[in-house]
This record gives C-alpha cells, structure tokens and sequence, in this order.
C-alpha cells in the first residue's frame, strides 16, 4: 500500500533519508533540488516512501522498492506510467528515475483523498458512497485493459500464491504467526477450494482466454481524487493478465467492506449483552452485501460501456470476475493472518464467501453485482 494518499492511512516520522542517500541523489538528478526536511512525511507501505516540497519549490513523491523483485516492480511501474500518459490515463508522472536504486519520483497530487477515504468518511457521517466515483474508476481499469499490450511484462501474476497453499516449507512454518497457522490450516483442508484457485490461476495466460494489460492490484486507495480527477496509482503490479483480475478485486473489495459491517450493525441494533443467533449474523450480512451491491453493479455497467468487449464476451468475464472476487476475499484473510496472533470471526467469515464464490461463481452474479446489465447483453 503505498499511496499518496493522506488517509489510507498511518502516516510516521519519515524514513531517515540519511539512510537513503538516493532519495535526494534522484531529485537532485532530475533538477527538483533536494527535500527540505521538516516538510517530508513517510505513508506506512510494502516500500519505503517519502512525500514534501524540495528546497526548489517541488512537491514530491518518492518510492524506492524492496527486494525481492525490485528491478521488476520499477520496469512495471514506468511501463504502466509511460502507457497510460501516453493514453491521456489518469496517473501521477514520473518526474524521475534511478535504475540502480530502483527509485523513483512522481508529482505529488495536490491534497490527494482516495476512495477508500471518501467511502470511509461517508460512512462515519451516515450517508452513502456515490456511485459516481465507481463508475469513474470503471472507466479508468476499462481504459487501462485497452491499452496497447507491447511493452509490459508478460510474467505470471505473483498471486493466488499456489505454493503456500498446497504446503508449507519448514521455514515458512516456523515464521508463521498463530493466526496464519490457523489460516494455513483451514486452507490445506479444503482441497476444492486450492483446485479452484489452481484452475483460476492456470487460466490465466497468453492462449487461454482473454488476455490484456491490467493493473493487478485494484483496491479502494489506489484510486486517489485531487481536484476534479480520480486518478489510478501503484501500478507495480501492472503485466498482461486477465481483465478479470481488476474487475473481481474491485467487486471484492465491496464485498468485503459488506461483511466487515456485520459487528457494528449487529452491535447497534441490540442491546447491550444480546449474543446474535446464527440466524441474525446470516440475515444481517445478507442485508449488507445487498446495500453494497449496487456500487459493484455500476462499477462493472461502467466498464463494458468503455471496455470496448465483444458482448459475446461479456457471461464469461463476470464469471471469472466473481471466482477473483472470491479469492480477493481469501487474500484478505491471508494478508490479515500476518499481522495476528488470532484470526477473527470477520476475515473467516469472508474467507467462507470467498469460497462460495470460487466454487460456484456464477450462482453469485446478481448477489453482489456483476450481472451483466440488459443493455449491455
């Protein structure tokens, strides 16, 4: 998660760019002048990231990768940002680069909000997320699947991790936390669930299906509003894959905000003490997806307005799109599990959508919103 985003959302102390020599060696490189130091704030993220004015006026972002795969990740991310400026897509520029310390520097988007902010700040004030803004995202993964696919990289997408999920090495057990062996243990028993994700996987790739640039890591805070524009950010994981892939993580992402509601709307309406019966947490979680549902459906009309697709195309795209809808829901456990020692009720109760949405994806369309418009059939 490294985004420019104000809210998305742990801000420390900067990185100490003592450290990071490269940081201002870039800037200074391309002419941007150097960070002044009481103006640079660092976003909690997979990489170390620093954001401020330079002593030349300058607002900045800058990111240098980790390893492992740091040289691939920067060749994605510039790939991703030459095409789509090329295209007129919507995405901060990069002001500068430095290959041998897979750095690299963008415009800082003035006063930057993401989705994920609007949508949690609507729901802290009781009102709900404009559709609107998923149906300008729509347009921005549509225009990305149209792009010219020369150029970008052509590997097999790091995820579902298929390793992982069949065993475990001796070293990776013993690195686990407490909820991840919990997570590890639901998973190696569940053999329908690994056969699924295997042939979701298998799938996809040059001569099996439809096969176009994505962006390969959609979620609410990589869209990010500065001014009037909604632009896509982090495209580190952008290659040819399937469109589907984007479309599923942005259905998945509404899916499981959906589910994660559950305990507050269980809390707030009983009273304090009332234990809910299995009942009431399916009827309430059923009341939730519905409610969520809509933002999905005009998220997936707005795509196939301006996908361009074949409509011959379009049964099977929202099939594949929610089997990745449910795997988003399981990555979700996987990635919570790492940063617990107990694996909750709410990223379990996910992880079991996510496998009803593997097994059986199309029986799901209507539910949480990828049924293909009547227009658009």
């Amino acid at each position: 998660m490294d985004s420019q985003s104000r809210a998305d959302r742990i801000r420390f102390e900067p990185a100490d760019l003592a450290r990071h020599p490269e940081v201002n060696a870039l800037l200074e490189s391309t002419g941007l002048g150097r960070f002044v130091a009481d103006t640079v704030t660092s976003p909690f993220g997979r990489n170390e990231s620093w954001m401020g004015t330079t002593d030349r006026g300058e607002k900045v972002f800058v990111k240098t990768f980790d390893p492992p795969g740091r040289d691939e990740r920067l060749r994605r991310t510039l790939t991703f940002a030459e095409r789509a400026a090329r295209a007129g897509i919507a995405t901060p520029r990069v002001l500068g680069h430095a290959e041998s310390t897979a750095t690299v520097a963008f415009e800082l988007l003035d006063e930057p909000r993401s989705l994920l902010e609007l949508f949690t700040a609507s729901q802290d004030a009781g009102e709900d997320f404009d559709t609107e803004w998923c149906l300008r995202a729509a347009r921005l993964v549509a225009e990305t699947h149209r792009l010219a696919p020369d150029g970008f990289d052509t590997s097999a997408h790091p995820l579902p991790p298929l390793g992982p999920m069949n065993a475990l090495t001796l070293r990776g057990y013993l690195g686990q936390s407490g909820a991840e062996l919990h997570m590890w243990r639901l998973l190696h028993n569940d053999p329908e669930v690994l056969a699924a994700v295997t042939a979701m996987k298998e799938a996809d790739g040059p001569g099996v299906g439809v096969w176009v640039p994505i962006h390969g890591d959609v979620r609410l805070d990589q869209f990010l509003v500065s001014g009037d524009t909604l632009y896509l950010t982090d495209a580190e994981e952008s290659r040819l894959g399937d469109p589907a892939r984007d479309i599923g993580a942005f259905a998945g992402e509404w899916l499981y905000h959906a589910i994660n509601r559950i305990p507050t709307v269980l809390s707030e309406s009983h009273v304090v003490g009332h234990v809910p019966t299995h009942q009431e947490i399916v009827a309430t979680g059923a009341a939730e997806v519905d409610r969520f549902a809509p933002r999905t459906r005009a998220f997936f009309a707005g795509y196939l307005a301006h996908a361009g697709l074949d409509a011959s195309l379009h049964d099977d795209l929202a099939v594949r799109a929610a089997r990745y809808a449910g795997w988003h829901m399981i990555d979700r456990m996987i990635s919570i599990a790492r940063q617990k020692q107990i694996l909750a009720a709410v990223p379990r109760a996910a992880a079991g959508i996510g496998r009803s949405l593997l097994l059986d994806p199309r029986q799901f369309l209507d539910t949480i919103g990828l049924r293909i418009p009547a227009h658009a059939a």
